[in-house]
């Protein structure tokens, strides 16, 4: 995340002023924030190193690649790959040829950073940095999965998930929004 340093703080709304002891999402949410809060601080001094270590060795090198004026990396050199071969009358082998040479750019630009945090001497603190990124990862997506026990504590879960919406938009979110739907709606069944 580039400029982590300037992401406002998450609000924290006190458990015990939600009642923590009577849903599980408050902890969960409470997890999820300090496991965020650890990974940034985290990132912003690899990024902060990153920036030191490059004016003696360059930039890093980026793991995306280009093909066919995409930018892309990861899933999405495999989605490119899908599109490109539902199109009409298109060349399969031309487009075979040309994701598998997209993925081994993919692989030498990984393979290029992993040299380079090496020269400058950040391989351990990246590790850090994707281990910390991996709980707060966790963290996401066990407190979007947690069902809220409470109006409350569905009103933090919303009040959380609208919060980090503004830095923006993540895959747990809308998990985090049905699980809430769900919620309520067997709450307004029970009552």
């Amino acid at each position: 995340i580039a400029g982590a340093a300037m992401l406002p703080a998450l609000a924290i709304i006190p458990a015990t002023a939600l009642g923590a002891a009577a849903d599980p999402i408050l902890a969960a949410i409470e997890l999820h924030r300090k496991s965020l809060a650890a990974w940034l601080q985290i990132y912003e001094t690899l990024d902060n190193a990153e920036g030191r270590a490059s004016v003696d060795h360059g930039h890093r090198p980026s793991r995306l690649i280009i093909w066919r004026d995409y930018c892309i990396g990861g899933s999405e050199i495999d989605y490119r790959r899908e599109v490109l071969l539902s199109e009409p009358g298109v060349d399969r082998k031309q487009i075979e040829h040309e994701y598998l040479d997209a993925k081994e750019r993919e692989r030498a630009n990984i393979q290029a950073g992993i040299e380079w945090d090496n020269a400058t001497g950040i391989a351990p603190l990246r590790e850090q940095s994707d281990r910390a990124s991996d709980v707060a990862d966790t963290a996401a997506t066990t407190m979007a999965t947690t069902r809220p026990r409470t109006p409350a504590g569905a009103g933090a879960l919303v009040a959380h998930v609208l919060k980090d919406m503004e830095i923006g938009e993540n895959e747990w979110h809308g998990i985090a929004l049905a699980t809430t739907a769900a919620a309520l709606q067997s709450m307004t069944v029970q009552s």
